[in-house]
């Protein structure tokens, strides 16, 4: 797209950062690939990889990108040295918040006989992020002011929340109630290892996780998740409008909600409300008791809504396609989401209007192989939207792709000539060199309209003289002058040694016309003007043709004009 506005952001800045975060997802995936297959030194490379990309992108100005920049490099940094300190058995380095409770459990759980105490105190920090956040509120902004502060919000507490090494299995919006889940499980994990916190978990709730004890508070945040939102369809999932950016509102990144409501088959449209409550009847029940037929169900939905022809049903079709998505996944069949995401190749046209919405499908993609267990073909998908970095781009807009090069032999229309030697052509904008063109030929058609035929200049003039083309000879139409010839369609004027004034400029012309050397119709003195190294708009003698309508002749006379003045005369022989 060629306007910024059009992804909703504010400046190409806005847009750039949308698709580094893209490229913080994707790393933060890889490294969860690397580090539950026990290779922590491949998990730290993965963020060291994505900190020397941030760190290579131009600083933007003060305002929302910057910050995104800041707090992804800032994330990045201390995932790899987490993850360093890790490998090396050293102190954790980061403090304070979910994040710094996580980089000591995690320290902790790596020793044989970790201490109680320690443990103790994990817990006590992670007591105050146990309550809601009411500043996360996806629907929580007015404008795109307030969604960009939002969105800086969902960042932060998104990396704070973050778990370089087990996968919470989060699908859908990342929101508030996430932060305090994550909090609850880190603190029945260590728990586990220390002062029993299983009190605290919801009724009916086993802990009971299994694995090395670092991924023991991913497994309770998704327990904790499925408990307090179980898997399941509705008409207000089904029917809400996507977001461009399916990272947010499928694969669980940090982001608000979408702007704005469908037109046609929105929730508002008590017929199509009534078919989407029908239609999550159906799935859920199929959900339940045989999840295969959800996709048969689905398809059979999307031909209903694709043959009604309305431009806006791409979105319904969209929505419907990520409500499958993630509540197969959710329910443990991230083979059969995989096929439902597969559906969206080719790309539609309105792809077009979320920026890398090609990398968003393949990370989503990466992780669904992931959490089917296909972890080297999660790896190879993830790997290529990784290498579209955007660190090279020299600007914050992104490349265009170019025409490919005509023959040389054909310049295009309206290009501008590289050699300053060139000479103008008479066939339309084209230039060619004069130091390969060689002299030109005498043309044969007339002169354009507006333009005098050429007279000879009063016999006698010194002024005049060598001004007039000879018979034969080298081209006269080059300056001989000390000026060096000027570029476009008008005429090439030639002056002696000395003058200032630029050639082919109107004064040049009049002065000429008052010792003879144009015709004496066009004579006349004009109004004094300074020079100026190009002929202004409107002067259309100079450039060769006439205006339609236009009352300037060749010269810069007006037509039909006689000056006040007799114009000064060449003296006779």
């Amino acid at each position: 797209m060629g306007d910024h506005g059009w992804y909703g952001e504010h400046s190409w800045h806005d847009v750039r950062m949308r698709v580094v975060g893209h490229l913080a997802l994707i790393a933060v995936e890889r490294g969860r690939i690397a580090a539950q297959a026990g290779d922590l030194a491949g998990a730290q490379a993965r963020y060291e990889e994505l900190a020397a990309d941030l760190a290579a992108i131009p600083a933007p100005p003060p305002g929302p990108a910057k910050l995104l920049r800041d707090r992804m490099l800032a994330l990045a940094q201390d995932q790899g040295a987490l993850l360093a300190a890790l490998q090396a058995g050293q102190p954790a380095p980061l403090a304070g918040g979910i994040a710094g409770a996580r980089a000591r459990y995690l320290a902790l759980a790596r020793m044989p006989a970790p201490d109680p105490a320690a443990l103790r105190a994990v817990q006590a920090e992670l007591l105050p992020a146990l309550g809601a956040r009411s500043d996360l509120d996806l629907d929580a902004f007015a404008d795109f002011k307030d969604r960009h502060a939002l969105r800086q919000r969902l960042w932060s507490a998104w990396a704070e929340d973050l778990d370089p090494i087990g996968d919470p299995g989060s699908w859908g919006y990342w929101e508030g109630p996430a932060l305090a889940r994550s909090a609850l499980g880190l603190g029945v994990a260590a728990g586990l290892l220390g002062e029993d916190w299983t009190g605290r978990l919801p009724a009916g709730l086993s802990p009971a996780p299994t694995g090395p004890p670092e991924t023991w508070p991913a497994q309770l945040a998704r327990k904790l998740d499925r408990a307090a939102d179980p898997p399941g369809f509705d008409a207000e999932e089904l029917g809400w409008l996507p977001t461009g950016d399916s990272l947010i509102d499928v694969g669980a990144g940090p982001g608000p909600r979408a702007i704005g409501e469908l037109e046609r088959l929105g929730l508002d449209d008590p017929d199509h409300r009534a078919r989407l409550d029908a239609l999550a009847l159906v799935l859920n029940e199929a959900l339940i008791g045989n999840p295969d037929q959800v996709i048969p169900l689905l398809d059979a939905y999307v031909a209903e809504v694709d043959a009604l022809g309305h431009g806006s049903r791409y979105y319904n079709i969209k929505q419907a396609r990520n409500a499958a998505i993630r509540q197969l996944a959710r329910a443990g069949r991230a083979d059969l989401a995989l096929q439902v995401l597969r559906q969206s190749w080719p790309l539609h046209h309105q792809d077009w209007a979320c920026p890398n919405r090609e990398a968003i499908l393949r990370t989503v993609e990466g992780r669904l192989l992931a959490e089917a267990g296909q972890r080297a073909a999660a790896e190879a998908t993830l790997a290529g939207p990784a290498r579209s970095r955007c660190a090279s781009w020299p600007s914050p807009r992104p490349p265009r792709p170019r025409r490919p090069a005509r023959s040389p032999a054909r310049a295009p229309r309206g290009s501008r000539r590289a050699d300053p030697l060139s000479a103008p052509t008479r066939t339309g904008p084209h230039r060619r060199s004069a130091t390969t063109a060689g002299p030109r030929p005498p043309s044969t058609r007339p002169p354009p309209r507006g333009r005098p035929r050429a007279r000879p200049p009063p016999s006698g003039s010194p002024a005049c003289a060598g001004a007039g083309p000879p018979a034969a000879g080298p081209d006269r139409r080059r300056p001989t002058g000390s000026l060096p010839p000027q570029r476009g369609r008008h005429r090439l004027i030639s002056w002696g040694p000395g003058r200032d004034t630029a050639v082919g400029s109107r004064p040049a012309v009049h002065q000429l016309a008052a010792a003879g050397c144009v015709p004496a119709r066009c004579r006349g003195r004009p109004r004094a003007r300074p020079a100026r190294p190009h002929p202004p708009a409107g002067d259309q003698g100079l450039r060769g043709r006439s205006r339609p309508g236009s009352r300037r002749r060749a010269g810069g006379c007006p037509a039909g004009s006689r000056s006040r003045r007799p114009a000064a005369r060449s003296p006779g022989p």
